[in-house]
C-alpha cells in the first residue's frame, strides 16, 4: 500500500514538472508574443504589406505600392519611392503601442479626440489575401507624446505611443526617391564618367576596395579615392525637382539635351555581389545619369534614365565628378608595387650580388631567409626593406607608345618580386628599377621604374630609389640558428626553387 502511494506521488510529481516546463518555460515565449500583439495598435508582418495608404483630409491620399523592384508612389504623384524611408515608416506603424484603453466613448464624443473626422487614416493591404488593417489617428494627448487612436467601428479609444508623429507628418516629398545614384560601392561592377569627348572608366578588381582604371588607360586606381567618390555619389540627393515629366523642350531649356557630364554605372547582380572574391562579377543593366553644366546661380540639373523627372542639385557633386576627368592623375595608384604589406608571404630581390628570397611564417609573422625553415631575419631589417618599397611612388608617368618605345632601352639595376597570400588566391607583383631619366618630362633627379601592375613607366624620385637600393644591398643572411637550415644565397645566373 505504501509502495503504491509512493508510485502515485512520484507520477504526480512528474506530471507537475512537465506542466511547469511546458507552461512556464516553453509557453513563456508564446505568452510574450501574445501580450505584445495585444499591446500593438496594429499587428502585422512588415514584409507582408503590399499597399500602404495614408489619408489626411482634404488632400489626396498618399498611396504606396510594393512592386517587384521596390516601392512606388501612385498618389498624389506617380514616381519611384525610397524603399528605406518606406521601411522606416512601416517600422513606426509597427511600433505603435497601446498604453491605455478608454472604454464607453460614444459616437458623439469622438470629436473631442479628433476621431469623428480623423486627422489621419492609415490603411494596410496585406498580401496573399490576408485582408486589410485600418487605424485612425486623432489629437495629441495633453500630457506626454501619446496620441488618440481608434480602429474603425471599435467601441473604445486607444492612447498610443511610438511613431505616431512620423506617420502624421509623412508626405510624398519626403518619401519619393531623391537619390542621385543610391548604389552602394560594393554593389558596383564598373562605372564611367564622360565629359565631352573624354571618358574615364573604372572597373572593380578582386578585393572589396580594389579598383582599376580601364579608360583612357589600363592602370591600378587609388582605391581609397574611388571609395570616397562613391560615398559622395551614394549620399547625393536632389534638392528639388524641376520637372516631373520632362519634355524635349524642358531638356533643352535645362541644358540636358546636350549633357555636360554623363555617369554610367553597371551594378553587380545579386549572384555577383555574393560571389567569391576571385570570381568575376556578373553585371546588371546599367544606370545612366546625365548632368547639365552649372547655371549662373550654381544649380545643376540631372536626370536618371529610369525616371522622367529632372532633379535640381548643388554644383558640388558635379565638380567632384568633373575633376576626375580633368585630373585623372589624382585617381591613379602611384605605388609601383600596389600590395598590402600585411598580406605579403614572399619577397624575392634580384640585386648585383645575387638573388635572395625571404619567406613569411604566418603563425608568428616572422621572416625567414631562403626558405620557410631558414634562419629568422631581424624584423627591423625586413620592415626597413618593405618601407623602402612602399616609398617607390611615381611623381609622373610615361604611358602608351612612348613607354613601349622606352622599354627596349631599359636595363634593370634591381628587380623585386612580391607575393601576397598563399595557394590559389596568391597574387604576385614585380617591379624593376632602371636608370635615371633622360626623356621627355623627366629630370636627372628621377629614376624609371616598371611594374607588372601596368604597362606604363613610373617616374620616381632618385632619393627614394636609392634608399631601396641601399636596403636591398643591406639584406644579409643572419647567423645560423640551432635547428634551422639556412638556404644558400643564389648567385647571378642560377635558378632558385622556393
Amino acid at each position: 500500500m505504501r509502495f503504491r502511494n509512493t508510485i502515485l506521488a512520484f507520477l504526480v510529481l512528474i506530471g507537475l514538472g512537465v506542466f511547469i516546463y511546458y507552461y512556464e518555460y516553453r509557453g513563456e515565449d508564446a505568452r510574450e508574443a501574445l501580450a505584445e500583439s495585444d499591446s500593438n495598435a496594429l499587428s502585422f508582418e512588415r514584409d507582408q504589406v503590399r499597399v500602404l495608404e495614408i489619408t489626411k483630409p482634404p488632400g489626396e491620399p498618399l498611396r504606396l505600392s510594393k512592386e517587384t523592384d521596390g516601392w512606388s508612389l501612385s498618389s498624389p504623384l506617380q514616381t519611384r519611392a525610397d524603399g528605406e524611408k518606406v521601411a522606416s515608416l512601416l517600422g513606426g506603424l509597427s511600433s505603435l503601442r497601446v498604453v491605455r484603453v478608454l472604454d464607453g466613448v460614444g459616437e458623439n464624443e469622438l470629436g473631442e479626440f479628433k476621431l469623428k473626422e480623423p486627422a489621419v487614416r492609415v490603411k494596410l493591404t496585406m498580401g496573399e489575401g490576408a485582408g486589410e488593417l485600418t487605424l485612425d489617428l486623432g489629437d495629441k494627448a495633453p500630457i506626454g507624446n501619446e496620441y488618440y487612436a481608434r480602429r474603425p467601428g471599435a467601441a473604445e479609444v486607444l492612447l498610443v505611443s511610438g511613431g505616431a508623429w512620423q506617420i502624421i507628418s509623412a508626405d510624398a516629398a519626403s518619401l519619393r526617391y531623391k537619390k542621385l545614384v543610391g548604389i552602394e560601392s560594393w554593389k558596383v561592377a564598373r562605372f564611367q564618367i564622360e565629359n565631352g569627348s573624354e571618358t574615364v572608366g573604372f572597373v572593380r578588381g578582386v578585393g572589396a576596395e580594389e579598383w582599376r582604371l580601364e579608360q583612357p588607360i589600363s592602370f591600378p586606381a587609388d582605391g581609397l579615392k574611388v571609395q570616397g567618390l562613391w560615398l559622395d555619389l551614394q549620399s547625393a540627393e536632389a534638392e528639388g525637382f524641376e520637372s516631373e515629366h520632362a519634355t524635349p523642350g524642358d531638356l533643352q531649356r535645362l541644358g540636358l539635351d546636350r549633357p555636360a557630364l554623363t555617369v554610367t554605372i553597371r551594378p553587380m547582380s545579386e549572384e555577383g555581389a555574393g560571389a567569391e572574391p576571385a570570381m568575376a562579377p556578373r553585371e546588371k543593366s546599367p544606370v545612366r545619369v546625365i548632368f547639365s553644366a552649372p547655371a549662373p546661380d550654381g544649380a545643376v540639373y540631372a536626370r536618371r534614365d529610369d525616371t522622367p523627372a529632372v532633379m535640381r542639385l548643388g554644383k558640388d557633386i558635379y565638380e567632384k565628378l568633373n575633376q576626375v576627368v580633368t585630373d585623372l592623375s589624382g585617381y591613379r595608384d602611384h605605388r609601383a608595387v600596389p600590395v598590402d604589406r600585411w598580406k605579403l608571404s614572399m619577397i624575392e630581390v634580384q640585386r648585383a650580388t645575387g638573388a635572395v628570397t625571404i619567406f613569411k611564417n604566418d603563425e608568428d609573422s616572422s621572416w625567414h631567409w631562403g626558405s620557410a625553415d631558414g634562419a629568422v631575419l631581424p624584423p627591423e631589417q625586413v620592415n626597413a626593406l618593405i618601407d623602402a618599397m612602399e616609398a617607390i611612388r611615381a611623381t609622373g608617368f610615361i604611358d602608351g607608345a612612348a613607354a613601349v618605345q622606352s622599354m627596349s632601352e631599359l636595363q634593370a639595376a634591381l628587380s623585386v618580386t612580391l607575393r601576397e597570400g598563399t595557394g590559389v588566391t596568391a597574387r604576385t607583383v614585380s617591379m624593376r628599377i632602371h636608370g635615371q631619366g633622360a626623356g621627355v618630362n623627366e629630370s636627372s633627379a628621377q629614376r624609371r621604374v616598371t611594374s607588372s601592375a601596368s604597362s606604363s613607366i613610373y617616374l620616381v624620385p632618385d632619393a627614394a630609389v636609392q634608399t631601396l637600393l641601399d636596403q636591398a644591398m643591406a639584406l644579409a643572411q643572419p647567423p645560423a640558428q640551432t635547428g634551422a637550415q639556412s638556404a644558400p644565397v643564389v648567385q647571378p645566373g642560377e635558378t632558385k626553387q622556393p
